[in-house]
């Protein structure tokens, strides 16, 4: 997380979200689930279900293909678990695509991208 670029602007957001009691989850490109969980707890100061955060990289997840399609896989997860009302924020247009195009193969979904600026 050393690398990473806090961005308020989204953290407000999440943080918007859990206090209205929505589910929060976390896709991330990075390789250790345990990491973010901790992070989120111990810097954000809230509560994210640890098997809501996807480390995407984390070899035991077993996704495969480009970052974007790992996204997508774990983006899929959500929809299975029953989740209909999903947005995404991501910083990369290709990861941002992928999960719209989501859409077109479930009708009953409303799925909301955003493209964030870093």
């Amino acid at each position: 997380m050393k690398a990473g670029k806090l961005i308020t602007k989204y953290l407000n957001i999440l943080e918007r979200e859990y206090k209205k009691g929505n589910a929060i989850g976390v896709i991330t490109a990075r390789d250790d689930q345990e990491m973010i969980y901790t992070w989120l707890k111990e810097h954000v100061g809230f509560h994210v279900k640890k098997s809501f955060i996807w480390a995407i990289n984390d070899p035991i997840l077993g996704l495969t293909g480009t970052i974007a399609q790992k996204k997508e896989q774990a983006f899929k997860w959500f929809i299975e678990e029953g989740y209909t009302d999903l947005t995404f924020f991501d910083d990369d247009k290709a990861n941002v695509k992928i999960i719209k195009s989501i859409s077109k193969d479930y009708t009953d979904l409303r799925i909301k991208t955003h493209l964030a600026k870093k």
